[in-house]
């Protein structure tokens, strides 16, 4: 998560923006509104992938025709205005060299080849290529969703970057019960923890720095 990280890791910055109980439904309503919109330019762009190169194409549930009628079916719930077109040839771009990458990494670290300047070079290039377009996309949605950004940044960050919408729907239903009292804000924190390692299979004792003990069970 490398926007995230960027803009978002750490501690909350308490701001002059009050999250109540009032308005808590309004950026869920965003989050779950910028979600489908980055899901699928994702799926969009992976069809597409499918269609240009069959031949990379391993699950036979992937005919031609499958993804033919399925590319359709997308691209008509949505209008391909230029915004959009762009928006995906960014993505593509994204795509292409994250494979560049994932290409010339072990080149770098190999002991003859790491030695020639210019995979380091390319490399360097190609990581100031892929943060620039990075934060093009994230001016993309944060011109969209303004008010989601600025007042929920980590929300806004851990969606952008393809957390699956289960664990933002938690997130908001533990926010709903720290603004009604039901929780208070450790609890909440050390449910979502307990969650996490239970989803993703973590380990037991992963989260023991920051959480707080005796609470939340």
């Amino acid at each position: 998560m490398t926007l995230y990280r960027k803009h978002a890791q750490g501690p909350t910055v308490k701001g002059e923006f009050t999250l109540t109980y009032e308005n808590v439904d309004k950026y869920h309503k965003q989050s779950q509104q910028m979600d489908e919109e980055v899901r699928w330019l994702k799926t969009v762009l992976n069809l597409r992938k499918k269609r240009d190169h069959p031949d990379s194409v391993t699950d036979s549930l992937y005919t031609p025709e499958y993804i033919s009628r399925r590319l359709a079916k997308l691209e008509a719930q949505r209008p391909i205005t230029d915004d959009i077109a762009k928006h995906i040839a960014l993505l593509e771009e994204l795509d292409q060299i994250e494979r560049d990458m994932s290409v010339l990494r072990p080149l770098v670290f190999d002991k003859v080849e790491g030695q020639k300047v210019e995979h380091h070079e390319r490399l360097s290039d190609l990581t100031d290529r892929f943060t620039a377009l990075e934060e093009q996309q994230n001016d993309i949605y944060s011109s969209k969703y303004p008010e989601l950004k600025d007042h929920l940044p980590k929300i806004y960050y851990m969606i952008l970057e393809g957390v699956d919408i289960e664990t933002v729907n938690s997130c908001f239903s533990k926010m709903k019960s720290v603004l009604s009292g039901a929780l208070s804000s450790e609890e909440a924190a050390n449910r979502l923890m307990d969650e996490s390692q239970r989803k993703y299979n973590l380990p037991s004792t992963l989260y023991d720095p920051i959480r707080v003990k005796g609470k939340g069970k």
